[in-house]
């Protein structure tokens, strides 16, 4: 029985939905489980996608993750439809809050196994900074036995085979390149030898480089 009724859901899903693919019919079944399991009447935090918080509105919104490279995901800038559709899906995620809407996000995050230094969302740049109080935390957080982590920069201790360029380097800093040009640092990840950065070009596009081999300039 089961089966049968996956089988008939796929049919009406591909059905409605004639170019679906079958991750698009895997999230909207996920979506549903996760708005059917939403009480409106109980007095606890709901954790739920944007995707299936629409039509849904609460007194108080958490909206997390605001960094490049997580909302919007850097991989699909390619297209500027798709960074539209994700800036439409943050509009939905602010417009869900009644009252309050906390939008936050984070400088540095563990990802992938290593410290990943993160910049701040473009989307929140839109905001209208009248309708917002911001709040930068703590300011010093400490990050394993070796590194921390500054809002406005960063630096790591116990490395000295940095050189003082490479140790200007940033988040958010403008840099050139020779061969892909000018560009802004969105992430940078790893540490001594190991160190990445991931660079949005003006016209490569996006790209993540050893900085040791990257020869990279600031501008």
């Amino acid at each position: 029985d089961n089966i049968q009724e996956l089988i008939s859901a796929v049919h009406d899903f591909s059905k409605s939905n004639p170019k679906a693919t079958l991750e698009d019919f895997l999230s909207e079944v996920s979506l549903i489980a996760g708005v059917d399991q939403y009480d409106e009447k109980s007095n606890a935090v709901t954790l739920m996608t944007v995707h299936s918080a629409k039509g849904l509105e609460f007194p108080v919104v958490f909206i997390t993750g605001l960094e490049e490279d997580i909302f919007p995901l850097s991989q699909r800038f390619d297209q500027d439809s798709r960074l539209e559709e994700e800036r439409r899906l943050f509009y939905v995620a602010i417009t869900r809050a009644k009252e309050k809407v906390y939008l936050s996000y984070a400088r540095s995050r563990y990802r992938f196994g290593e410290v990943a230094y993160q910049s701040r969302s473009r989307f929140l740049e839109e905001v209208d900074p009248n309708t917002i109080e911001e709040n930068e935390g703590i300011g010093t957080k400490k990050v394993g036995r070796r590194k921390k982590v500054y809002y406005d920069e960063y630096y790591q201790e116990g490395y000295d085979d940095f050189d003082q360029e490479r140790r200007s380097l940033r988040v958010g800093s403008r840099v050139t390149h020779q061969i892909f040009g000018m560009g802004k640092i969105l992430q940078i990840t790893g540490s001594g030898d190991m160190q990445r950065v991931t660079i949005a070009f003006e016209n490569a596009g996006t790209k993540q480089l050893l900085t040791k081999f990257a020869n990279l300039k600031l501008v």
